[in-house]
């Protein structure tokens, strides 16, 4: 698999990571509304794109969900699908990321608190 991002500089680069470039940009469908964290996600439109895409990759997370069923649920809202065409990067991943580190550092300070 191929991660994309940008570094310090600026300039795009990509880390290949094992797999094959196909898995990169893969996605996986799957029922929506048999998630109902996913479809209430999914159903919310704030009007602000960056917001209701984390949120929705969240919500995919959180249900125990692959990064290509992730990638495919974003997909379906028309307006979500326009802003990430809209960038150079994709940021799917990029929010995936945030989300395991944001949900594994919770976990960790829950476990402490014991």
């Amino acid at each position: 698999m191929r991660l994309g991002g940008t570094h310090p500089g600026g300039a795009w680069r990509t880390i290949d990571v094992g797999g094959g470039a196909e898995e990169y940009g893969a996605v996986e469908s799957f029922d929506i509304e048999s998630h109902p964290l996913i479809a209430t996600a999914f159903h919310t439109v704030t009007g602000d794109r960056s917001v209701d895409t984390y949120r929705l990759a969240g919500a995919c997370y959180d249900a125990h969900l692959t990064l290509p069923q992730t990638r495919w649920a974003i997909g379906q809202r028309p307006d979500l699908t326009g802003r990430l065409n809209g960038h150079r990067r994709d940021d799917v991943p990029e929010c995936w990321l945030k989300i395991v580190d944001q949900r594994q550092t919770g976990t960790r300070k829950q476990g402490s608190a014991r």
